[in-house]
């Protein structure tokens, strides 16, 4: 799904949800796509998914619901949290160069703190290409995969199975659990994990993906595995609101300073 331009796409926002709008304290000025979007933190790329001022304002008033983002004055910035085990976060990005400049500096930090790190990325991407940004962060990319510290692979040989179908839950964190035993043997704190399910989304597995992430997100808690996952910016709404809630705290509200 291309983006469509604002305004392009707007559409009447229902009374009912305009009212949830003021509830927010977002005047009705502001019903608008460009405005609406403004709200959304910066790590959504909310933009890229060309959706219109209902569905942004609908999957506002959402995620303001859950407190996953705030639209209060009296917090601050949003930033990511911390990395520690347990950690469950989604990013959205609009083109393979953003996904490399976004997560090449979390996994680099991973290889700085003596952590282990698996880094699963789209088939299109190389490892060449990943590393080539990797080492903008780190020195000697190569030595930290000769060690193991850095494992690259490509999401087919991840989550696919000989079919070409997703994996069984069960299977996929046998495999991730392995890695974080490796990683632990090794002496390392903890396994740093990225993977990307860009390639799930508008596919008969997207269903099956969020009920596989929601598993993640339910077991995770007891594993020494921190996971960033990666997703295409182009999804609807309904699959913005799905991976969002999938994810342990999305997005953590520093205080306003």
């Amino acid at each position: 799904m291309m983006p469509t331009p604002a305004g392009r796409n707007d559409r009447a926002i229902p009374q009912k949800v305009r009212a949830q709008l003021l509830a927010l304290g977002i005047p009705a000025t502001r019903h608008v796509s460009d405005a609406l979007a403004s709200f959304f933190p910066a790590e959504f790329h909310i933009t890229a998914t060309g959706m219109g001022a209902e569905d942004l304002a609908r999957v506002l008033v959402y995620l303001a619901g859950k407190k996953i983002i705030s639209i209060s004055g009296s917090v601050g910035p949003t930033s990511v949290r911390k990395v520690e085990p347990g950690w469950h976060f989604c990013q959205f990005y609009r083109d393979f160069n953003q996904l490399l400049d976004m997560v090449a500096p979390y996994i680099a930090e991973g290889l700085k703190n003596n952590e282990g790190c698996l880094w699963v990325m789209p088939q299109a991407v190389t490892k060449e290409a990943a590393r080539d940004v990797l080492a903008t962060y780190v020195d000697d990319v190569d030595d930290y995969i000769a060690s193991g510290q850095l494992e690259m692979l490509s999401h087919p040989n991840w989550y696919l199975n000989q079919s070409g179908r997703l994996k069984s839950f069960e299977d996929i964190a046998a495999a991730l659990l392995s890695r974080q035993d490796r990683a632990l043997a090794k002496g390392f704190k903890f396994l740093r994990a990225a993977g990307d399910a860009g390639w799930v989304s508008g596919t008969e597995e997207s269903r099956n993906f969020i009920d596989y992430e929601l598993k993640v997100n339910a077991a995770l808690g007891a594993t020494k595995v921190a996971a960033v996952c990666t997703y295409r910016a182009d999804v609807t709404a309904d699959e913005f609101v799905a991976i969002v809630t999938a994810h342990q705290d999305a997005l953590c509200r520093t205080p306003a300073v």
